[in-house]
């Protein structure tokens, strides 16, 4: 009987003319378009709309239509003329569409609205979250943004969620924060309190709520201060994060706090899911306190179980964790906590490393280095040949032909490089970047295909950085936004860190020195850090995938959590198997065999002596270089050393002579050091010799 019935009113739709027929498809489409709240009250129409987000557009209504888009075009000029219908230009990527909807009907509030503006937008990595996430649990999702950059002028959807401009919050103290949250008088049923506190059986006097929605916290407990501790809390309505922290200078805790909206976010994925939830934010399952300036005759009050440092007073039966930050510290509150209170386990912070403050001099001829250009070529081609080595290292693994085709790319590169060094032509940081970029993202792509079908894939460069620093993260280093970047990663900054002991030990800055290839990294504090290990992160590569395609690590067993704004992050949580695992990586990376040159004569090695000779060589080569600039130079009638005029004016303010004068200078110095000092370049026994291209071994077997 239905059947019969809507073939009836298909025959009757057809028989009505084309341009009605096209109103009435229009009509349907506007409809379907409208914001969400219109349609809450009604899920047959809510439900018959969720996969439709735009207003028809002549394309879309010529093919439902079966007719060429000029036609249509004329029919929809005609209707629009008539005042049937009205259109609009709106951004869609990096062009416009225009819609129509009825003449009566008022354009939807979001189609003004752009990308870039709407909480579910991740500025980092230009995707959209939202979208992403229904895609990834297989529900219905917008295709035009899931695994694609988003441009930010795109118009938003009607999921469009408003961005909260200042998320973030900071309040002084924590008793200022307990004022804005406390909810006071309150009456509470043993149901209520069984559901919200962890003290069962009596209720308490007042409670805290989020400073956003008002939602009870349960995390908060009967104190706020015991259950927030230095953990991360999120408030289980709106998702809103809250974290202490405290203020060295002025010796107190504090509060930040960072609105969400997951609100909002969860009714959406509800009606996209049919009832099923979305996953909640991140919040601690642990609480504790970080202690600084520990003070035991102060702080620890056992007759009244109650732990008091600075501003901050809290119970011992509530803390899971106490995180000390001296050796001394630790000892006390192991000695003290251990045979009564167990279940508080004692953690020692594990302190930045600090770096030997560099002097004004080597300031000076770092300086001298990267202006001249003199020291860029050498970094450069070091940087390259490595890329050429991993690819052959990796030759086993790898598709030959794009392997062979990409080491040859880098190749021309190199010889690039060696031209321009040449005809001593400086080459910039903005040069030196983009060589290096073109030839990273040759050998990368030649990588990612293998990374992938192992199942840590690294979709794009964006996401491949590091996620911007974040207090509101679980843990403090190794995340990113995909799984193979996570232990790409991983082992960089695993070596890095041992590459900064290293630096530590020889006396060598590692932090303060501008870059020789490297722009101001972080404002110039790590940039020759990071020229300096550059070719060493190479070194990690291969031993890298291969322990991967072995099966050393399986892709679940990294870590992952959706944290603010529902960007979801990938990490390596301390003393995890996946930790583990790198630092095993990392052991048999640091003691594999590598060349290195030692006194103009290449010697086989381990890369952890071969990091040792790098480190002490440019140490060698910067005193040298200081010695080789004492001598007066005259400028705008003064006289300096060069590595002192360089600090104190800049390279464009010198003549030209002068800087020809100190370009030829620096040039010749760097020759006399050569057999001394070369940046690495990642060679092992399989690279010794002369090194020839694959496809010119190739071409000399055919002939």
């Amino acid at each position: 009987m239905n059947n019969s019935l809507d073939s009836e009113q298909q025959e009757a739709k057809d028989s009505l003319p084309l341009d009605v027929q096209i109103l009435l498809f229009i009509e349907r489409r506007a409809e379907e378009a409208q914001t969400i709240e219109r349609f809450m009250d009604d899920p047959e129409k809510l439900e018959r709309r969720t996969n439709t987000c735009y207003p028809a557009t002549t394309r879309e209504i010529a093919k439902a239509f079966g007719m060429p888009s000029a036609t249509a075009s004329d029919l929809l000029e005609n209707l629009r003329r008539r005042k049937k219908i009205k259109s609009r230009l709106f951004q869609w990527f990096y062009t416009e569409k225009r819609f129509y909807i009825p003449y009566s009907m008022q354009w939807s509030s979001y189609l003004f609205q752009k990308c870039r503006n709407c909480e579910n937008w991740n500025r980092f990595i230009r995707n959209c979250t939202f979208h992403e996430e229904l895609a990834e649990a297989g529900l219905p999702a917008d295709p035009t943004r899931v695994n694609q950059p988003i441009t930010p002028q795109l118009m938003a959807c009607k999921w469009w969620i408003k961005r909260i401009r200042k998320a973030r919050k900071t309040f002084k103290s924590i008793q200022a924060f307990a004022q804005k949250t406390r909810k006071k008088d309150l009456w509470w049923d043993d149901e209520t309190v069984n559901k919200y506190f962890l003290r069962k059986g009596s209720a308490p006097l007042w409670a805290y709520q989020c400073y956003y929605c008002e939602e009870i916290m349960p995390a908060f407990d009967w104190g706020f201060l015991p259950k927030l501790g230095s953990a991360i809390v999120s408030c289980p309505r709106c998702g809103s994060f809250y974290k202490v922290l405290f203020n060295k200078d002025e010796g107190r805790y504090f509060v930040i706090t960072s609105e969400e909206k997951m609100d909002v976010y969860r009714r959406n994925y509800r009606l996209l899911s049919k009832g099923e939830e979305a996953t909640p934010n991140y919040c601690s399952e642990k609480y504790g306190i970080s202690v600084y300036n520990f003070d035991k005759e102060r702080d620890l009050h056992d007759e009244v179980e109650t732990f008091c440092s600075h501003n901050l007073s809290t119970n011992y039966n509530l803390l899971d964790f106490i995180v000390a930050h001296s050796e001394e510290d630790y000892q006390i509150f192991t000695n003290h906590f251990k045979k009564h209170y167990p279940q508080i386990s004692i953690l020692l912070a594990e302190e930045p490393l600090s770096s030997v403050q560099p002097t004004e001099q080597q300031k000076g001829v770092v300086k001298l280095l990267r202006e001249t250009g003199v020291g860029n070529p050498a970094f450069s081609t070091s940087l390259l040949w490595s890329r050429i080595n991993v690819l052959e290292e990796l030759d086993d693994l790898l598709p030959r032909q794009k392997n062979s085709e990409a080491q040859e790319f880098i190749f021309q590169k190199v010889l690039e490089v060696q031209r321009t060094a040449k005809e001593r032509e400086k080459i910039t940081s903005k040069k030196w970047n983009a060589v290096d970029r073109d030839a990273a993202n040759k050998m990368w792509a030649v990588i990612k295909p293998l990374m992938d079908k192992l199942g840590f894939d690294m979709p794009n460069r964006s996401r491949a950085r590091h996620t911007e620093h974040d207090p509101f993260h679980p843990y403090g280093k190794y995340f990113s936004y995909s799984k193979g970047n996570t232990v790409i990663n991983g082992v960089f900054l695993k070596l890095s860190d041992h590459y900064k002991e290293r630096c530590n030990k020889y006396q060598l800055p590692w932090k303060g020195l501008e870059g020789i290839c490297h722009k101001k990294t972080w404002g110039g504090k790590i940039a020759l850090l990071l020229d300096l290990e550059e070719s060493f992160k190479q070194a990690t590569i291969p031993k890298t995938i291969k322990a991967l395609y072995d099966g050393a690590l399986q892709p679940e067993e990294i870590a992952r959590e959706r944290l603010r704004k529902r960007i979801l992050v990938y990490y390596l949580k301390p003393g995890s198997k996946a930790d583990d695992v790198l630092d095993d990586i990392m052991d048999d990376i640091l003691n594999q065999s590598v060349r290195y040159p030692v006194k103009g004569k290449e010697e086989s090695m381990s890369l952890k002596k071969a990091i040792d000779y790098s480190i002490t060589g440019f140490k060698g080569l910067l005193d040298y270089l200081i010695n080789e600039s004492n001598y007066p130079v005259k400028h705008q009638e003064q006289i300096y050393y060069p590595w002192a005029l360089i600090t104190e004016k800049g390279w464009e303010e010198l003549a030209e002579a002068l800087q020809e004068e100190l370009t030829e200078k620096m040039r010749t110095a760097m020759e006399e050091v050569k057999d001394y000092y070369r940046p690495y370049q990642f060679k092992t026994e399989k690279h010794g010799g002369d090194w020839q291209l694959p496809l010119q071994k190739k071409k000399k077997k055919k002939k």
